[in-house]
């Protein structure tokens, strides 16, 4: 089991002004509708904030969006909506809001909800952040890691040729595995039973990761019983070979014995009667095709050659390159923006990115010396 701490900012967290303030997330528009960029009357979403803002360039979208999923991504539709939205800051407030300014706010408020989920963990296990390499992964991470760590003191960040798509990649790869449960109440000293039972239940498991198209080399099942004191209605579980021999059953009083003492703190009496409630079967089956990231320049991938990102409250024209360009060693100064076929990282002043030997970027950052007068 994974202890995770949800974040509640991502690309598709939902943007709106409401009660004074500007908001993001916790309200996801997921895939669909998904953002307002996506053409499918979506809500204004950290997607379209990046897209707004340049983190995002248009030309690197494939034409995919709208109800007939053949539309180029909706850069007018976005600047519209946010431009309604800035409308309505500054009519409330009193101050001359942007489009630009408004979308560039909820970012810094995405940034620091990230960067607040990070101390929240890291504070529980008397962890410094900054004493930690930042991981990106999500499709939004590669525009918000610089400012994350910058936030949280972080010098390094590595950033995954499939850092944007971690989740389908992981699904990829990660083993097959169902567990199966059937009651028995056999009496533990029937040996010949419990055996056969269990094969039973192991082949019938077995099967259904099988139909998953693995073989059967690839198998690994594990095999619990559930034992009980008769008339008891705590049982523990006791793990068994997955193909049991009769005669290596007999060792499983002791076995449950020994549990026992340990969980509620005394053994059962050495006559008491048990028997197995419960046989629990998990098998596991890892494919063998495993894919790993590719850094290949894409002939499809529209890269401009400079971008108009908003930094800083201010536009400014900062180099765009392909990852693969990185490649032999080159090293790029920020601003830039880094971009491949599946995500866009902005490297912001002051930090220095790097391929490294995995193929991943490497980005560090080095404290800005004031120029002497």
């Amino acid at each position: 089991m994974i202890n995770i701490h949800t974040i509640a900012a991502g690309g598709g967290s939902m943007l709106k002004f409401a009660d004074g303030r500007l908001q993001a997330g916790p309200e996801s528009a997921g895939a669909y509708p998904g953002p307002r960029a996506y053409l499918n009357n979506g809500p204004l979403t950290i997607t379209d904030a990046n897209l707004l803002t340049g983190r995002l360039q248009a030309s690197a979208f494939p034409a995919i969006f709208g109800a007939d999923g053949k539309q180029s991504i909706g850069v007018a539709e976005t600047k519209a909506a946010f431009a309604a939205l800035a409308n309505d800051v500054s009519t409330e407030t009193g101050t001359n809001y942007t489009a630009a300014q408004a979308a560039s706010g909820f970012l810094r408020i995405a940034t620091e909800n990230m960067a607040g989920a990070i101390r929240h963990i890291c504070a529980q296990q008397g962890k410094n952040p900054a004493h930690f390499a930042l991981c990106g992964f999500g499709g939004a991470s590669g525009q918000h890691a610089c400012a994350v760590a910058e936030l949280l003191g972080i010098k390094e960040i590595l950033v995954d040729p499939l850092a944007s798509v971690l989740s389908a990649y992981g699904i990829g790869i990660a083993p097959v595995s169902r567990v199966k449960q059937a009651s028995s109440n056999l009496a533990l000293d029937a040996a010949e039973a419990i055996s056969a039972a269990v094969r039973a239940l192991v082949t019938d498991c077995e099967a259904e990761v099988l139909a998953q198209g693995l073989d059967t080399a690839a198998l690994n099942s594990s095999v619990r019983l559930f034992v009980k004191v008769a008339g008891s209605d705590n049982s523990v579980p006791v793990p068994v070979d997955a193909a049991p021999h009769p005669s290596k059953l007999g060792q499983l009083a002791e076995a449950f014995r020994a549990v026992h003492q340990q969980r509620f703190g005394f053994k059962p009496p050495a006559n008491a009667h048990l028997s197995v409630d419960a046989i629990e079967v998990q098998t596991t089956g890892t494919s063998k095709q495993v894919a790993h990231g590719e850094i290949i320049p894409d002939a499809a991938l529209q890269i401009p050659a400079t971008a108009n990102v908003f930094l800083d409250d201010k536009w400014h024209s900062i180099p765009c390159l392909h990852r693969s360009e990185l490649q032999d060693r080159r090293s790029v100064q920020g601003p830039a923006l880094i971009m491949d076929r599946n995500s866009s990282t902005l490297l912001q002043t002051g930090w220095t990115a790097v391929l490294n030997d995995a193929g991943q970027l490497r980005l560090q950052h080095e404290p800005i010396v004031p120029r002497q007068p």
